[in-house]
């Protein structure tokens, strides 16, 4: 009889564990939670399960080295606030504030820092581009960790559809640029 209460406690135990577990994971601000968590991680393959669109997974593929450097040391810098949740049937959507490093100012001072440098390499017969590249991206990459790098901070409405029990996010352009700070702006500029 004894045996059988501590396999009973036991049991009882283990379900109330996986219940309170599988009701956070049925919840869109966990699925937010997750999937902001995986990036930050820079675990993309797992972040590409939190979205509903195969299109919107193709997002966390590199197509080079030099762009997954990047990628991971802006994700890296990556925070964020929940604000709210609103839920309507299969739908929902989530507030999040989220706090990226400053793309478009990183940038302008990566351009300022390196314009002195790439003017006078500019009419050098011997310039090597690969180096310039190189060089580039370094300084990139250096100001983007630098400890005062610019932050910028976005609120973004999170939309998410519900499949079968757990919530999927809508990718969509403001949650990209809300993560890329504001990298939407410089693609812009110079589209222009």
């Amino acid at each position: 009889m004894k045996k059988l209460f501590k396999k009973l406690l036991a049991l009882s135990l283990l379900s109330m564990v996986i219940l309170s577990f599988t009701g956070c994971g049925a919840k869109p601000d966990a699925a937010v939670k997750g999937f902001l968590d995986t990036v930050k991680k820079q675990d993309f393959s797992a972040a590409a399960k939190y979205m509903s669109n195969e299109n919107d997974k193709s997002e966390f593929e590199y197509d080079s080295k030099e762009q997954e450097q990047m990628i991971k040391a802006v994700f890296s810098k990556l925070d964020y606030e929940i604000i709210s949740t609103s839920k309507n049937g299969n739908t929902a959507t989530v507030k999040a504030k989220i706090t990226s490093c400053d793309l478009p100012k990183i940038s302008a001072k990566t351009i300022a820092d390196l314009l002195p440098t790439m003017l006078a390499s500019a009419f050098d017969e011997k310039k090597d581009e690969k180096k310039q590249e190189e060089m580039i991206l370094q300084s990139f990459l250096n100001s983007i960790n630098a400890p005062d790098a610019p932050k910028t901070v976005t609120e973004v409405d999170i939309k998410l559809v519900k499949d079968k029990n757990s919530w999927l996010i809508e990718g969509n352009d403001d949650l990209l640029n809300a993560m890329t700070g504001n990298f939407a702006k410089i693609t812009d500029t110079l589209n222009k």
